[in-house]
């Protein structure tokens, strides 16, 4: 455990990585249906959106928090919070059950890194 809390700026930048890779890949598969431009396309951009954001965030935050930085922390934690209840909206359309573990366990490594005093 001491090993991740003490790597847990790749862990995030994995999560980034990752949440980043999903929002794109979901874009690209919604503009390649050729759907018109109407209510749901707009939806479905938007929530591709929304990991591309939120990757970002984690991607942004990476080398502060590596030296610890508290607003990156904050910033994180935030986020963190942002994408799990994101998943939990849109559970019943897209049991995103990988994405909602990722970042509940990016939480979870915050907190305690935070609890363990670093």
């Amino acid at each position: 455990m001491e090993w991740l809390l003490q790597n847990m700026h790749w862990f995030v930048a994995f999560a980034g990585v990752w949440t980043l890779g999903n929002g794109v890949l979901h874009d690209v598969f919604v503009l390649a249906e050729r759907r018109p431009f109407d209510r749901d396309l707009i939806r479905l951009l938007i929530d591709g959106h929304v990991l591309i954001f939120g990757g970002i965030v984690y991607l942004i935050c990476f080398n502060s928090l590596n030296a610890f930085n508290p607003s990156a922390w904050w910033v994180c934690v935030a986020n963190a919070l942002f994408l799990i209840g994101y998943c939990l909206l849109i559970f019943k359309l897209l049991p995103a059950v990988g994405m909602l573990l990722l970042n509940a366990l990016v939480l979870l490594l915050l907190l305690t890194q935070k609890l363990a005093g670093g």
